[in-house]
């Protein structure tokens, strides 16, 4: 009995961990994200000065367009009417130019994101590290319950002896 409630709270404690786990790296991915207020049928153009490979993630409640200059003012990307946008640049150096559009009739909350791949890539094994600690967790929990169930069993019937 007492083997599976030490069980029981280790599965929890890890369930907690990954919780844990989870937010830290939550917290450190999107530390760089920037709020952009569009007005309703007007857009704001944001210079982003870039050197290494990139991602930059946009998105909004509303429907934006969006567009991506080079530093040379040629156009590298382009997206029309959806909430969420997603622009990789490898091998960036110089002043990068993102225009945001909004062709609604209300204001826009746009959330841009701006993150070296190698921050993405951190991000990404840490969720895969939580999931793992997690799912461990979840193992050692039905493993206990399982063990608190058999272990009662087993006294019901020591007990229908005498």
């Amino acid at each position: 009995m007492r083997k599976s409630t030490i069980l029981l709270l280790i599965g929890v404690i890890l369930i907690v961990v990954a919780v844990v786990i989870l937010g830290v790296f939550y917290a450190n991915g999107i530390k760089e994200t920037k709020v952009i207020k569009v007005g309703a049928n007007s857009s704001k153009s944001i210079s982003i000065n870039l050197t290494g490979n990139y991602s930059i993630l946009i998105s909004s409640p509303t429907n934006i367009s969006y567009e991506f200059y080079a530093p040379n003012g040629t156009l590298l990307s382009q997206g029309n009417d959806t909430n969420a946008y997603s622009i990789n640049i490898t091998n960036a150096n110089g002043q990068y130019e993102l225009v945001i559009k909004n062709d609604e009739n209300t204001d826009a909350e746009v959330a841009v994101l701006i993150s070296e791949e190698s921050l993405m890539n951190t991000l990404m094994y840490g969720i895969y590290a939580s999931g793992g600690v997690c799912c461990l967790g979840m193992i050692i929990v039905v493993i206990a319950f399982v063990l608190l169930l058999w272990n009662r069993k087993m006294e019901e019937k020591q007990y229908k002896r005498y």
